[in-house]
């Protein structure tokens, strides 16, 4: 699997960042709840899928509650934050209040899982999180704190959560296993909080829906299984060093399918984000899969 992460890695990181745009998007006709049901439906669709041939076992009962909270947390809670957020929230604030999530990680990680702050994770992080900082002000004029850049902090907070507590599933569960129980116990939590969701399908011009189904199927189902096996190889902190990327994608992204180049400050803050993911890793790669439970 060691061979594998990089790739796993980048696959996750531009589907993430690919996302953005599609939510954006999707947001033109869905309500945030609708757009987050469906989108899930659909990811929990294509595990249901995959699953039964990968022999995913039931999960032990004294994890349902565990299991329930994550999904609530990494699922409905913030697709839910995130979709009410981007009603109203530059792309720049956006990136900027999202990319606290490493931060958060590292701090959570630490406390909750005993995992070792280093020097060059706490380095590599705060220069990132400067690059990122740069690139929201090249973005947009002016960054305006409100309503909307709450829900999306609270969106950072409930993913951090996410990932420091689907870490700890792994020496118990394989990588498959644990998205596919957060997912489909997420999805059950949204589904009732969009009932008017079959007539806004019937009635939506097929482009927002379209795009809804690849959110789900590739930044949902496959990101967050890609995302699963990193996590089972790295610790959380180690891991979420590697998100200050996803808004440097989303530019180079921006730049070849939109045409929109960035500015000077844009690609500044871009290459301080990138040296930063740099910096956090020198020294801080921690290889467990021989530690994993490879059931």
């Amino acid at each position: 699997m060691l061979r594998t992460i990089p790739l796993l890695l980048a696959t996750t990181l531009v589907l993430w960042a690919s996302a953005f745009v599609g939510i954006r998007f999707g947001l033109r006709a869905y309500a945030p709840s609708e757009l987050a049901a469906l989108r899930f439906c659909v990811a929990s669709a294509a595990l249901l899928l995959v699953g039964p041939g990968q022999r995913i076992r039931l999960p032990a009962r004294a994890d349902l509650p565990r299991l329930l909270v994550l999904g609530a947390m990494g699922v409905t809670l913030y697709n839910l934050a995130l979709n009410l957020g981007e009603r109203t929230v530059g792309a720049g604030e956006a990136s900027l209040i999202v990319n606290t999530v490493p931060l958060l990680t590292a701090l959570l990680g630490c406390a909750f899982l005993r995992e070792r702050l280093t020097t060059p994770l706490i380095a590599g992080a705060m220069v990132s999180f400067t690059g990122v900082g740069l690139i929201s002000l090249g973005s947009t004029r002016e960054l305006s704190v409100g309503a909307g850049g709450a829900w999306v902090a609270l969106a950072a907070l409930a993913q951090a959560v996410f990932f420091v507590g689907q870490r700890a599933l792994f020496p118990r569960y394989r990588p498959l296993e644990a998205t596919c129980y957060t997912i489909w116990s997420g999805t059950l939590l949204l589904i009732p909080l969009a009932p008017g969701l079959p007539g806004r399908i019937v009635t939506t011009p097929w482009e927002p829906t379209l795009v809804v189904c690849y959110l789900g199927l590739f930044p949902a189902a496959l990101a967050n299984l890609c995302w699963s096996k990193v996590l089972a190889c790295w610790t959380a902190s180690s891991a979420a060093q590697f998100l200050f990327a996803v808004p440097v994608i989303t530019m180079a992204l921006g730049a070849w399918l939109l045409g929109e180049i960035p500015g000077l400050m844009v690609c500044a803050g871009g290459v301080l984000a990138l040296a930063g993911v740099a910096l956090g890793r020198f020294r801080t790669a921690q290889s467990e899969c021989g530690v994993i439970s490879q059931r």
